[in-house]
């Protein structure tokens, strides 16, 4: 077995905790976890709850996103933590960016519910998220044993994922993705 290695997407908030639950149960099991930095949030600018403190580190906000979307070419898969108070399934404009930049480089997207697409994302990157779920995998990683979570993580990052996408798609994905980011800059 190679080293698998992921990132967790989702809605980094102080009534999301199970975010860092998910991090710690894949770090137990042996896997590293790039992003989230941290182990909870630590600090809220301008109503935005984050996993590091931007006045303690070397990074501003835009660029720990840009080094998350590297972070995610690298993965093993892209977890996705698509929950967000009861909405099971929550995936909201900045996790859709990131799940559409995964598709870009064939990374596996690993849901722990069936992703219901906020209308916060783009219609055009909208459609093609909804086009391409059943190539998504949906496993609830909080429920396994430390095993049968292993088990389950080797087989999906086996191989990466042709999700088919077109120019025009992929042209529409890096759109939204500097769009996304151009509202993190400083």
């Amino acid at each position: 077995m190679s080293e698998l290695r992921t990132q967790i997407g989702g809605k980094f908030s102080r009534y999301n905790i199970g975010l860092f639950e998910i991090k710690l149960q894949l770090v137990k099991a042996g896997i590293i976890v790039d992003y989230p930095s941290g182990n909870s949030i630590v600090k809220t600018v301008k109503g935005v709850d984050l996993s590091f403190d931007p006045d303690l580190s070397s990074l501003n906000f835009y660029e720990v996103e840009k080094e998350y979307l590297k972070a995610i070419r690298r993965s093993s898969f892209h977890t996705v933590c698509n929950v967000f108070k009861n909405d099971k399934g929550y995936v909201g404009r900045s996790n859709g960016m990131e799940i559409g930049y995964a598709m870009l480089h064939s990374v596996p997207v690993l849901c722990l519910y069936t992703p219901s697409f906020q209308r916060s994302i783009v219609p055009d990157v909208h459609k093609l998220l909804n086009s391409r779920i059943d190539l998504f995998k949906i496993l609830r990683v909080d429920h396994l044993s430390k095993r049968d979570l292993l088990d389950n993580l080797e087989r999906i990052a086996e191989c990466r994922v042709d999700y088919k996408l077109s120019v025009e798609e992929e042209i529409t994905v890096m759109d939204y993705v500097r769009e996304v980011l151009s509202e993190y800059q400083p």
